[in-house]
């Protein structure tokens, strides 16, 4: 009988916190009555992925993805994102979050450990009591309950607390719910949910717009020479903008292509796609678009008046996949003028689309004063020219 007491008034304490309950703030960063401080249980100290700016139509869920820190004293543990206002609005297990359908801004993310298996026999509780006719719990909570999978998550645990009041939820006053109802007198012995919660937010993620028009040249993403690299960049869902087939595609096509605008600086660079965008790989990541197929144009002159100056479908050994495969991507030499921006044209071979990262690296053209003493290649720069007097009998050129 006092086990039916007690549970009574576990779930009139769970009802009775409405709006009410959702408009209190609990100071973070906080540990429930269940996780004694004996027990080293905390929410530990995130590490934010190595790229907290997320580019609206260009970056992806993946991009946001990092690591729960180590030795939380709990078994799981949940990134909780929320708004530039501090409503919450959807948790991952990696950190990994799309928030292309949002708007810019500043968004907060919250380090949260919990017990999976407490979180299972708490909803399982109540939902038992849902079971009884005119019993202790609202229909609402019980409508809420009875949606939920086998076994329930954390976010549908957040809905439930939700639907105990209206408004928005934000992480101190959900934080503050659910210790209501677990720490209370008389109710901490029959209700256990050991949780820790970072700071609030322990790291945040600036949401920035990206230009949806950066298939055509007019949109085009700006990519820093000095920097070395930029991106990643996204083909997927891009369209061709009616561009002028360039002479190198040996598919005959443009399919989804992106563009970039390059200012130079007086000095000369291999420009190519590649995986690597810095302590980003897209290989890890799994986003690489399709063996790195890739070609490239680059154009001088305006939008609209545009001169093609190089292009390359297929240029080994840059951007391999791997120790082996030297991968399809592209790349070509620019020679650049300074305060000159060049556009560079990349388009997936026969509609590959996926993620691709855009390398700049110093290139220094070979000074070529005499032929070679043996046969083989000789490396011409575009828009460089040599003299060369040779006295044999085949002497074979090619660029």
């Amino acid at each position: 009988m006092k086990k039916h007491l007690l549970t009574f008034l576990a779930l009139c304490a769970f009802a009775c916190f409405s709006t009410y309950t959702l408009s209190a703030q609990t100071t973070l960063p906080y540990t429930s009555c269940d996780c004694p401080a004996a027990n080293g249980v905390t929410a530990g100290t995130p590490t934010p992925p190595a790229n907290t700016t997320f580019t609206l139509g260009v970056s992806s869920a993946s991009d946001l993805a990092t690591t729960a820190p180590e030795g939380t004293g709990v078994p799981d543990y949940a990134f909780v994102y929320s708004d530039p206002a501090g409503s919450i609005i959807g948790l991952s297990d990696d950190g990994s979050f799309d928030l292309n359908a949002y708007a810019e801004g500043t968004y907060g993310v919250t380090g949260f450990a919990y017990d999976q298996a407490q979180l299972t026999s708490i909803v399982g509780l109540i939902t038992s009591l849902c079971a009884i006719p005119g019993g202790p719990v609202p229909p609402a909570v019980c409508e809420v309950v009875a949606t939920f999978p086998s076994p329930p998550t954390l976010g549908d645990f957040f809905s439930l607390i939700n639907s105990l009041g209206g408004g928005a939820v934000t992480v101190p006053s959900l934080v503050h719910t659910m210790d209501s109802v677990v720490c209370v007198s008389g109710v901490a012995g029959l209700v256990t949910a050991c949780f820790a919660v970072t700071d609030s937010p322990a790291y945040t993620v600036d949401v920035v717009g990206g230009d949806p028009t950066w298939d055509d040249c007019d949109g085009a993403v700006a990519h820093d020479l000095a920097a070395g690299y930029s991106g990643p960049y996204d083909l997927t869902g891009l369209t061709a903008g009616g561009e002028a087939l360039p002479a190198c595609f040996f598919d005959e096509t443009v399919d989804n292509s992106g563009w970039v605008s390059i200012v130079g600086d007086g000095n000369t660079y291999f420009i190519y796609t590649s995986p690597d965008c810095g302590e980003i790989n897209l290989i890890d990541e799994g986003t690489y678009l399709l063996a790195g197929d890739a070609q490239i144009a680059v154009y001088a002159g305006d939008c609209g008046t545009l001169t093609e100056i190089a292009c390359n479908e297929d240029a080994a050994p840059y951007g391999a996949i791997d120790g082996e495969d030297d991968g399809y991507f592209a790349g070509t030499v620019l020679v650049t003028e300074p305060g000159v921006t060049y556009y560079a044209m990349i388009d997936g071979f026969d509609g590959v689309s996926g993620q691709f990262c855009l390398q700049s690296v110093p290139f220094t053209c070979p000074n070529i004063d005499t032929a070679p003493e043996t046969p083989g290649d000789l490396a011409l720069c575009d828009g460089e020219s040599y003299g060369l007097s040779a006295d044999f009998e085949t002497l074979s050129l090619a660029w």
